[in-house]
């Protein structure tokens, strides 16, 4: 994550454009306190790095070595549960899942612009302030047999379907090559991250297709609006920044179907998506009333009947 250049340089900037001399700055989820130092270059009189667990530690290392220790208080613990002794005035947030929404960024950013932002003049600026899911169908047989397929079939004279039932209903971190999307993406969810109010998401998408194609899933990626003219993507397409920068830090996320779609020439193919701040998942449709999917990562992990009673 550190040796992202595109990622660094892209934040920077943002930081550079948002933050006005002598501002508050959160830095949530600060990590190594890397962004932390990236808002004191920019002006900010003082930086709140909220971060949890060892880490920290190495922030506070870092923030030392480079003469910042006293203007970055570090905070541990998670930022839901901390108060601060004054509002700040910007939110910076690296909290982007490969799929954009799957770390929780959202249920985070809007406890601390509520709880933890200015009230005035709008409320805090937000960094990144637009976060969109993306999505297109995949035909990967080699990644569906890795994911899904070989539980279907007996190993080792055992029979694991029950494990491909779980497998089909988790949402994956995978290299997702531009070669195996059967169609174009289309964004599903584009969020506002300074006036979103609720955890919840959704969209959808259809698909044509001018080919018969197999689907085994759907690629899922982000585009996030830091500030204006500054984005970040981690589209398969997106070249060289994806495979040359973001490639090791971003993968892709992938959204398995329990059995494989068979798509004609002039189908179409649709695709809705729920999440529910970024921690439950459902993607489901279909190329017609007959064929259907629906998968929902609540069904992605064996369940204890005795503990559902």
């Amino acid at each position: 994550m550190l040796a992202d250049a595109a990622r660094i340089e892209a934040f920077g900037r943002a930081l550079q454009q948002v933050v006005t001399p002598g501002a508050v700055v959160l830095d949530l989820g600060g990590g190594t306190g890397v962004l932390s130092a990236l808002a004191c270059r920019a002006g900010a009189g003082r930086v709140y790095l909220v971060e949890q667990g060892e880490i920290l530690g190495f922030a506070r290392e870092i923030l030392r070595d480079n003469g910042l220790a006293h203007r970055v208080i570090c905070v541990e613990g998670l930022s839901t549960e901390i108060q601060l002794p004054e509002p700040v005035d910007v939110i910076v947030s690296e909290t982007i899942g490969v799929a954009g929404f799957d770390e929780g960024i959202l249920g985070f950013v809007m406890d601390a612009r509520r709880r933890l932002g200015r009230t005035s003049e709008g409320g805090p600026a937000v960094i990144p302030r637009r976060l969109a899911l993306w999505a297109a169908p995949a035909s990967d047989p080699d990644l569906s047999e890795h994911l899904i397929a070989r539980w279907t079939r007996n190993l080792a004279g055992l029979d694991l379907r029950a494990v491909a039932s779980r497998a089909a209903n988790n949402i994956y971190m995978c290299q997702v090559e531009p070669e195996h999307l059967a169609t174009r993406g289309r964004e599903l969810v584009s969020v506002d991250l300074r006036t979103q109010a609720h955890p919840f998401v959704e969209g959808s998408a259809s698909f044509s297709f001018a080919r018969a194609e197999t689907i085994h899933g759907f690629a899922v990626w982000f585009e996030a609006e830091l500030a204006d003219g500054i984005s970040l993507t981690n589209a398969p397409h997106a070249v060289p920044m994806a495979a040359a920068h973001i490639g090791q830090h971003w993968w892709h996320g992938f959204l398995p179907v329990a059995e494989p779609l068979q798509i004609a020439a002039g189908d179409e193919l649709q695709l809705h998506v729920q999440v529910n701040d970024g921690g439950l998942w459902r993607w489901r449709g279909g190329p017609n009333r007959d064929t259907r999917f629906d998968h929902c990562t609540g069904f992605g992990a064996p369940l204890d009947p005795g503990a559902m009673a």
